[in-house]
């Protein structure tokens, strides 16, 4: 959730999310019985507060964010492993482990009517979290993007995009090309470095009766991720769904004064 505040020249915002993997053993409370497996192993969880500032700079206006919270994981009992190898030393004990630690990001983002760019690093701190049976480290993430707005017609309009992630041992690339009509209906195209992805997506963008501007409107969009690499002979692939909305900003009320002159 993020949310404009005109008193700090910027906005606040709130992340958490929730991470599941890895295979753990499903057993009957009374009997003790297994009864199958779940996705429940290793746990992470995450939240944090973002702040972000704004400013005026040249033909745009340049954010500057912050993020600063808590990133922990927990190692559940009674892992399974899939391959039927017991006592696999990679496995962390049977009881359960918790550890967890800071965690700060950072990024810059500027944007113009027709262009914008943005650098970012996630885990700034490069954490280790250690606990009684797993000890890793969670490594910096950087990231960058940009792209351009072409107007083709009156009616279309091209949205190239670029993005780079990388952890300073690899690094991947994401080329994006959509196309959008009469800024309501959207299609387009996502490819990644390596042929190892290619992503198809579609869209609209509805505005609500009564707004004036699209900056009020609802935001729909699909994507599917086909795998293209040696990975799609375990994985048919993954879809996405968004829905987004702008909430209009609160206006404050400025209560002007009037003097009398006698009392002057």
């Amino acid at each position: 959730y993020h949310q404009p505040v005109k008193q700090l020249k910027g906005g606040l915002g709130i992340t958490a999310f929730n991470d599941r993997l890895g295979t753990q053993l499903q057993q009957d409370a009374s009997s003790g019985e297994v009864t199958g497996v779940d996705g429940n192993a290793i746990t992470t969880n995450a939240v944090r507060l973002n702040y972000s500032f704004h400013l005026p700079l040249g033909p745009g206006r340049l954010g500057l964010g912050l993020g600063i919270g808590y990133q922990g994981t927990n190692a559940g009992s009674d892992w399974y492993a899939i391959d039927g190898v017991a006592n696999d030393g990679a496995i962390p004990s049977s009881t359960d482990d918790s550890a967890g630690s800071l965690d700060l990001n950072f990024g810059a983002f500027y944007k113009t009517s027709k262009f914008w760019a943005g650098l970012s690093s996630t885990h700034l701190t490069a954490q280790d979290i250690e606990g009684t049976s797993f000890d890793y480290s969670v490594s910096r993430h950087y990231y960058f993007m940009t792209g351009y707005e072409a107007e083709l017609t009156s009616s279309w309009k091209l949205l190239p995009s670029v993005m780079v992630k990388s952890d300073a041992l690899s690094a991947s690339l994401d080329v994006n090309v959509r196309g959008l009509w009469n800024d309501f209906v959207w299609a387009g195209v996502s490819l990644r470095s390596g042929i190892d992805a290619i992503s198809p997506m579609a869209g609209l963008n509805y505005q609500l009766p009564g707004s004036q501007t699209l900056e009020h409107s609802i935001q729909f969009g699909y994507s599917y991720d086909v795998t293209l690499s040696d990975v799609k002979n375990f994985s048919s692939g993954s879809h996405e769904l968004f829905i987004g909305y702008c909430f209009k900003p609160i206006e404050l009320v400025i209560r002007k004064k009037h003097y009398n002159p006698r009392f002057l």
